[in-house]
C-alpha cells in the first residue's frame, strides 16, 4: 500500500515540475494567447498539482515563484514586490496576529458560549446557523473579506471545542466556504469603496454617452437580494445535507456553556476585542470625522491603522502580562502556508491577466461574441454563470474587468430598452468575489483551505464546493433578473 501511494505521489510530481517548468516551452499558444501565457497557465497547473501532495501550500507556493521567473513574465524584482512586498501580504500576516490576540485571550469563546447559550436558539441548531451567518453577513459589510474569515474561522474553531463538533466536519467547512463566498457579496454592499466604485465607473462612462448612470437604488438592492437569496439557498442546503452534522448543537445544555466565568467579558478581552473590531471597520468608521481628518486617516491607510493597533497591544499590559507578544503570534498565529499560497496568488493572477498573457484578450473576445446580441435575461443568466465560474480559476479583479469590459457598452442598448442596468456591476462584483474552490482561485480561498478546518483538503472542495458555486450563480441571476424588471 505504501508503495502504491509512493508511486501516485511520484507521479503527481513529476506531472507538477512538468506543467510549471516544461509545459510553457512544448504547448503552442493560440487565439490572442501568448506563450507567456500558456507558461504562467502551466506553473498554475502545476502549482495545483503540488498543492494536493502532502508537500504543503508554503512549499508548493515557492516552487512556483521559480517558475514564474523561467516564463519570462518577471525578474526576481518584480517577484519580490509582487510577493512578500504586496501590502495585502502585510494586512494578512497584521490580521492573523489579531485574531491571534483574539482566540488566545479567551474573547471569542466568551461571544461563542453567550451567542450559543440564547435560550431562544438552544435545540435549534438550524436558527443558530442562520443567525450565525447572517450576523457575520452583516458585519462582513464594514470589516473586508479577510478580516471576516479570520473572524470566522476563530469563531467556528471554538464553535467545536465547546460543543464537541468535529471541527474538520461537513457543518464547519460547510459554514466556513459559504461565508467566503458570502463575504464577497457583503464586501460589496458599500457602493462607495475602492473596487465597487472603480466597476461602477466603468458603466458610468458609458451610460454618460446617454446621459445616464448607474442607478444607487438599483445597485444596493441588487446586492442585497443576493446576500438574502445567498442565505436562503444555504439554509435549504443545511436542512437537507447538515442535520446529522448539527446534532451536537441539539443537546447543547445552557448552564455548562455559560458557566460564571465566561459570562462577562475581562479588562483584556475587551481591550483586544475592540481593537480587532476598530481595526477591521477602520474604512467605514473614518467616514464620520470632517473631511480634512477624514482625508488625513484615509491616507494614512486600514494597514498602518492595523500596524499601530499591534503595537499597542504589544504595549499594553493586564495583570503585568503584555495583551499581545509579536514572537508568539508570529510562531502560533501567523499561517506562513496561506501567506505564501497568498503571495504566489497574486503573482500568478497577475501574469494570467496581464497584456503581456494575452487571455483577458481571448476571454473578452469569447464573451463578447456571447452577448452581442441578446435579451437581457440570457445576458443576466450568461454573466452571473461566467463571472462566477471564471472567477474560480482566474483573478478576481481580472474577472470583473474583464465581464465589466463587455458589459459597460451593452448596457447603453439595454438601458434604452427600459431595463435597470445597475443590476451589472452588482452581479459582476458578487459573483467576482466567490472564488472558493481553489487556493488560485482568490485570497480568501487560500485564507480558508490554509486553516485547521480544511488542512488544503482541495479534494472536499472540488468536489461539494460546486453546489456553493451554482448557488452564487443562481443568486446573481435571479437577483438581476427581478431588479432589472422591477425597479
Amino acid at each position: 500500500m505504501k508503495s502504491k501511494v509512493d508511486i501516485k505521489r511520484s507521479i503527481i510530481m513529476a506531472l507538477g515540475v512538468f506543467f510549471t517548468f516544461i509545459f510553457g516551452s512544448v504547448c503552442p499558444p493560440w487565439g490572442t494567447v501568448s506563450q507567456i501565457g500558456v507558461k504562467v497557465l502551466g506553473v498554475l497547473i502545476g502549482w495545483l498539482l503540488f498543492c494536493i501532495t502532502d508537500m504543503g501550500l508554503a512549499a508548493a507556493s515557492i516552487i512556483s515563484l521559480a517558475g514564474m521567473y523561467c516564463t519570462g513574465y518577471c525578474n526576481v524584482s518584480e517577484i519580490t514586490a509582487a510577493t512578500l512586498g504586496n501590502t495585502m501580504i502585510l494586512q494578512i500576516i497584521l490580521i492573523f496576529c489579531l485574531c491571534y490576540a483574539f482566540t488566545k485571550s479567551g474573547a471569542a469563546e466568551v461571544i461563542v458560549r453567550w451567542v450559543l447559550s440564547r435560550k431562544f436558539i438552544v435545540g435549534k441548531p438550524m436558527l443558530f446557523t442562520f443567525m450565525f451567518v447572517a450576523a457575520l453577513g452583516i458585519m462582513g459589510i464594514v470589516s473586508g473579506q479577510f478580516s471576516i474569515i479570520l473572524i470566522t474561522i476563530a469563531l467556528l474553531q471554538n464553535i467545536s471545542q465547546i460543543t464537541g463538533l468535529d471541527v474538520k466536519g461537513n457543518w464547519t467547512k460547510s459554514v466556513l466556504i459559504f461565508m467566503v463566498i458570502l463575504s464577497g457579496a457583503s464586501g460589496s454592499f458599500l457602493y462607495f469603496l475602492a473596487f465597487p466604485a472603480m466597476l461602477r465607473g466603468m458603466f458610468d462612462n458609458s451610460l454618460a454617452t446617454i446621459g445616464a448612470s448607474v442607478s444607487f437604488a438599483g445597485y444596493m438592492v441588487t446586492v442585497l437580494l443576493i446576500m438574502v437569496f445567498l442565505i436562503a439557498f444555504f439554509m435549504v442546503y443545511a436542512s437537507k445535507f447538515l442535520k446529522k452534522d448539527m446534532e451536537k448543537l441539539v443537546g447543547c445544555n445552557v448552564e455548562e456553556l455559560q458557566p460564571d466565568e465566561f459570562k462577562k467579558m475581562k479588562v483584556d478581552q475587551i481591550v483586544i476585542t475592540v481593537t480587532l473590531f476598530v481595526s477591521c471597520v477602520y474604512p467605514f468608521l473614518i467616514k464620520v470625522f470632517p473631511e480634512a481628518i477624514y482625508n488625513y486617516l484615509n491616507g494614512f491607510g486600514q494597514i498602518l491603522f492595523m500596524c499601530v493597533a499591534v503595537g499597542f497591544l504589544c504595549m499594553v499590559r493586564v495583570d503585568n502580562k503584555p495583551l499581545l507578544v509579536v514572537r508568539d503570534a508570529m510562531s502560533n498565529g501567523v499561517s506562513w502556508d496561506v501567506v505564501f499560497a497568498t503571495a504566489s496568488v497574486l503573482l500568478i493572477a497577475g501574469g494570467l491577466s496581464s497584456e503581456a498573457s494575452g487571455f483577458t484578450k481571448w476571454i473578452l473576445g469569447m464573451c463578447a461574441s456571447f452577448m452581442s446580441s441578446i435579451g437581457i435575461i440570457p445576458v443576466i443568466i450568461i454573466v452571473s454563470i461566467l463571472t462566477v465560474f471564471i472567477t474560480q480559476f482566474f483573478s478576481n479583479t481580472a474577472t470583473c474587468v474583464i465581464m465589466s469590459t463587455v458589459l459597460a457598452p451593452l448596457s447603453i442598448v439595454f438601458f434604452q430598452n427600459g431595463n435597470n442596468v445597475s443590476v451589472f456591476p452588482a452581479m459582476i462584483i458578487c459573483g467576482g468575489l466567490s472564488a472558493c474552490l481553489i487556493p488560485a482561485g482568490s485570497s480568501q480561498a487560500a485564507l480558508m483551505l490554509g486553516s485547521a478546518i480544511f488542512e488544503n483538503d482541495i479534494g472536499w472542495t472540488m468536489k461539494k464546493g460546486w453546489f456553493f458555486v451554482a448557488m452564487t450563480m443562481l443568486s446573481c441571476a435571479l437577483s438581476g433578473i427581478v431588479v432589472s424588471f422591477v425597479m
